[in-house]
């Protein structure tokens, strides 16, 4: 998830504008900068999300998602998807997303990934290994993206701390509100990307949004995905997992859809 942002033929990720901070917010981020009592207390509340994650052995989540795109011309675009993840560990994974004459799926079950586009009737097959977290790092291997990657990682706490910088590995900035939910901000800076996570607060701290901002890339651009309806207890059946082929589809080579990656600004 916190990788280089990129545009994929099967996996385009967007974002949107936040709301600037208010002025207590600004404040309690350059509180936080003076003072390194309170990096402790937001890798707590990403440890507390990071467990509560990990110890869901299935659910489903409903994401909305938006990215700047920068054009050759420096105009800045901003694309838009929905996205809704099913998950079931250790070994199946669905992604559906949703965008009109794009829409595309993604199955992981046990040992293959299949990515399939509707629109235009075309799948691609790859193995897999035997579990999401690995899945996910050899999907990445191969230049393709899985969405929410840390989050469904085995231990995301480690994945998204091992991003911070050493000196300043993170930010308290408070309480904010997300779709109706009160969360805990927070703010991480790494060496050419910053991103904020906003965590429910209570006894189920679920990531309910994640807004990245790639520092490396010309324009910075932004990714933000909005998380909502979570269901913790779905009820699954085999075929949620597995890729059947419509009688009017085509299997094509994995090389014929591998995504491009934008070249980094110097």
């Amino acid at each position: 998830m916190f990788t280089r942002i990129m545009v994929s033929a099967l996996i385009l990720s967007t974002l949107f504008f936040c709301e600037l901070p208010s002025n207590a917010a600004a404040r309690t981020a350059t509180t936080a900068r003076q003072s390194s009592d309170l990096n402790p207390t937001a890798m707590s509340i990403l440890k507390q999300m990071s467990d509560y994650l990990v110890s869901l052995n299935r659910f489903t989540v409903h994401v909305d998602s938006m990215m700047d795109v920068i054009t050759r011309s420096n105009m800045t675009l901003i694309a838009d998807k929905e996205m809704d993840v099913y998950v079931q560990r250790p070994n199946k994974l669905r992604v559906d997303s949703f965008v009109p004459d794009r829409n595309r799926q993604i199955f992981y079950d046990q040992c293959t990934i299949t990515m399939y586009s509707p629109d235009k009737k075309l799948y691609t097959v790859i193995p897999a290994p035997p579990t999401i977290p690995q899945t996910i790092a050899a999907a990445r291997a191969k230049g393709v993206e899985m969405p929410l990657a840390d989050l469904l990682d085995a231990d995301p706490y480690k994945a998204i701390s091992a991003r911070a910088r050493h000196t300043h590995p993170a930010y308290y900035i408070g309480m904010s509100r997300v779709g109706g939910v009160n969360c805990r901000q927070l703010a991480f800076r790494g060496t050419d990307m910053d991103w904020q996570i906003w965590v429910q607060s209570g006894q189920t701290p679920l990531v309910r949004r994640v807004v990245i901002i790639d520092r490396g890339v010309k324009g910075s651009p932004r990714f933000v995905a909005t998380l909502s309806n979570w269901n913790l207890s779905p009820s699954f059946t085999d075929s949620t997992f597995q890729f059947v082929p419509p009688a009017d589809a085509h299997k094509i080579p994995f090389a014929s859809v591998r995504p491009s990656i934008p070249r980094r600004s110097k």
